[in-house]
């Protein structure tokens, strides 16, 4: 891959990242005042729950390979 996109790739997967940081820094915030100082962590628990779901299930229909 040339570096020139390569570097362009890395800098739109910074944006999301942050955008999606940004996010769950607002929303963990909301959910710390209004429900409760456990709240925040059972969002990033239930989110990474999620994605290892969708892992499993990309696994599992052969979308994402594995380097044994």
């Amino acid at each position: 891959m040339r570096s020139t996109i390569r570097g362009t790739m890395t800098g739109i997967a910074f944006f999301f990242g942050s955008v999606g940081t940004t996010i769950f820094v607002m929303v963990g915030g909301i959910l710390f005042d209004k429900v409760g100082p456990w709240a925040p962590f059972m969002l990033v628990g239930a989110t990474d729950g999620v994605i290892i779901i969708f892992i499993i299930i990309f696994l599992g229909l052969g979308l994402i390979k594995r380097n044994d």
